[in-house]
């Protein structure tokens, strides 16, 4: 039989935690604007479809010239969410 992975097929379970990271990042996120709101929510829903290939390398571009506290916050919130995504993914195999 043909296998596909279970990866890319499985939407995330969300659990409280990985709801609040998602939260937390959208709201960094939104302290940099529309664009950067959309980019990061457009991430979101992608890697909680299941779909992993996408990066949050862009979202993090307002911060090359910015080392304020709220690229600092974001950094940290993406970081947070990434490790929870992982994690999660980690576990459907």
């Amino acid at each position: 039989p043909l296998r596909t992975s279970s990866l890319s097929m499985a939407e995330l379970d969300m659990t409280p935690e990985l709801e609040a990271a998602v939260a937390e990042v959208r709201e960094c996120a939104s302290a940099f604007g529309e664009d950067t709101a959309h980019f990061a929510n457009v991430w979101i829903d992608k890697m909680i479809e299941g779909n992993m290939d996408g990066t949050a390398a862009g979202l993090l571009d307002e911060c090359v010239l910015d080392d304020s506290d709220k690229c600092e916050n974001f950094s940290k919130a993406l970081s947070k969410l990434d490790g929870l995504l992982g994690v999660v993914a980690g576990e459907q195999y």
